[in-house]
């Protein structure tokens, strides 16, 4: 089973970390399927912020691990970062450029819960 990933919430640490991408398939979580029934609870693990869960992540038909610490981040910065998020993006649009460029980099990634 996979799981493909439709986006990150801005704002939120899935997001601000840059791992996850648009498009990329989760196929493994700590070397178990996962499937949309289970991936959060697998990626949860022991719902300890600061655990680590390794992803199996399939990107461009390249697939490789993907190392990732687990925060909390609070609800209300999480929608802040979003209005923010989407208030720079409107801006960019009207002025024609492109607000935010994803640079992909193999250090360790943070997903909220």
């Amino acid at each position: 089973a996979r799981c493909q990933v439709h986006g990150c919430v801005p704002g939120s640490p899935a997001y601000l970390s840059g791992k996850l991408q648009k498009g990329d398939v989760i196929n493994q979580v700590d070397n178990a399927p996962v499937s949309g029934a289970n991936i959060i609870s697998r990626i949860r693990g022991d719902d300890s912020p600061g655990s680590k869960v390794t992803l199996n992540v399939e990107r461009a038909g390249k697939k490789r691990p993907m190392e990732i610490g687990l925060i909390r981040a609070p609800v209300q910065l999480v929608n802040k970062r979003k209005q923010l998020y989407e208030m720079i993006t409107n801006l960019a649009q009207m002025a024609g450029a492109s607000p935010f460029e994803s640079e992909v980099d193999d250090g360790p990634t943070t997903l909220g819960r």
